[in-house]
């Protein structure tokens, strides 16, 4: 158990002791340390990995993230566009004060909107910032699904949005003990099911008919309790495959909580990083965290450090 020095708060001092359970995905931090980004301030690890891997790894990077496909009928349309406005800002900048300013600034406004119900230093979860992706309905085409009861002969068809995030359950059970094997579960025929009218668990629900988006979020629900892929067998996929869609998903981002209480994050080749110029084309992975290596991104190579610092949230991209 983890002693608070204030209820809603961790100190920087037993924040850098926690993190140092979970080494530094890289060997030699000398060379692969580029670019001071964003270092942890109040509880400012949420933000922090949210918006690096959004202004490094999505917004510029994939179309659709452009600020002009967001919905203008969603109540965080707004908030989207505060988003995009400072992933500009903390590109076009240089200073880690003055970002470290701007995100202070964002975390204020989001908690005046209601969007986030903390305060700018208290405690909460970096999945809560995935409602300021909800606005981009072309992540959330609709799904035609029929449910069906095999039993009793009920049947019923309903239209549903592709859920963002896409939310992962039931780790290291016989059924779901990846993710892959989780999407196809989704994609294809689900069941069995509690029917609701003869109480036989003979319901399942078919996808009839759906577009999968070029871009899958996918959380896994796991509360940050432990380490999902070693207390559960569960296994990370760098690619999702859909061979009824004939679609190919290639992991881009991902935030992850290396311990209780703390988040950082991985990006695939993040964006305006010239690889060539540093020397360093052989890497694709960096790793950022604000209470490591003075916020600067570190590379890394090896996908499996990736699985240490325990993915809850993966952004897949359409390859």
């Amino acid at each position: 158990m983890i002693n608070l020095k204030k209820p809603n708060e961790v100190s920087r001092e037993k924040k850098q002791s926690i993190s140092k359970l979970t080494p530094i995905p890289s060997e030699n931090k000398a060379t692969n340390k580029y670019m001071a980004w964003l270092q942890w301030e109040e509880n400012s690890c949420r933000y922090d990995s949210f918006l690096t891997v959004f202004s490094l790894g999505l917004y510029g990077k994939f179309h659709e993230f452009d600020k002009t496909r967001a919905d203008k009928r969603h109540k965080n349309h707004k908030a989207y566009l505060a988003l995009c406005n400072i992933a500009k800002k903390l590109e076009e900048i240089n200073s880690p004060a003055k970002r470290r300013h701007f995100v202070n600034e964002f975390s204020d406004y989001l908690y005046e909107l209601k969007i986030d119900e903390n305060r700018r230093g208290e405690m909460g979860c970096a999945q809560e910032l995935l409602t300021l992706l909800l606005p981009l309905f072309h992540l959330q085409p609709f799904i035609e699904e029929e449910i069906r009861c095999d039993f009793c002969g009920f049947k019923e068809e309903r239209r549903i949005r592709w859920p963002l995030p896409l939310k992962v359950h039931q780790f290291g059970s016989l059924q779901f003990n990846s993710i892959q094997k989780y999407f196809d579960w989704f994609v294809g025929s689900r069941s069995p099911d509690l029917c609701e009218v003869c109480f036989q668990k003979e319901l399942r629900v078919v996808l009839k008919q759906t577009q999968i988006p070029n871009l899958i979020i996918v959380e896994c629900i796991n509360a940050g309790k432990m380490t999902i892929s070693k207390q559960n067998k569960f296994e990370f996929n760098s690619t999702i495959i859909s061979k009824s869609f004939q679609a190919e998903f290639e992991l881009v981002a991902t935030i992850n909580q290396p311990c209780p209480y703390h988040f950082n994050c991985s990006i695939l080749k993040p964006r305006n990083f010239d690889f060539q110029e540093k020397g360093e084309s052989r890497f694709e992975w960096f790793l950022h965290d604000d209470i490591e290596n003075e916020g600067s991104l570190v590379a890394f190579n090896n996908i499996s450090e990736l699985w240490d610092q325990n993915p809850i949230i993966l952004f897949y991209a359409r390859s």
